[in-house]
């Protein structure tokens, strides 16, 4: 009996292990991450690539920075 609740319990921890070192999503937790660095990255620098135009958008549009904004 004894030995039949230390295979059990191995298996067990075996089994957890092995969920354990795949994650919860079947591995893929850390493409998900990597995408949300990227949209992230792409949502900060976007404003800042756009603004390179900012005075030449006022300049051809003959408008303030409020209607340019």
């Amino acid at each position: 009996m004894l030995s039949e609740t230390t295979a059990e319990s191995h298996l067990m921890e075996k089994e957890l292990e092995e969920w354990l070192g795949l994650g919860l999503d079947g591995g893929w937790d850390w493409m998900v991450l990597l995408i949300c660095f990227v949209v992230t990255g792409f949502s900060y620098a976007f404003p800042k690539a756009i603004s390179v135009y900012f005075k030449e958008l006022m300049r051809d549009f003959d408008v303030g920075h409020s209607d340019t904004a």
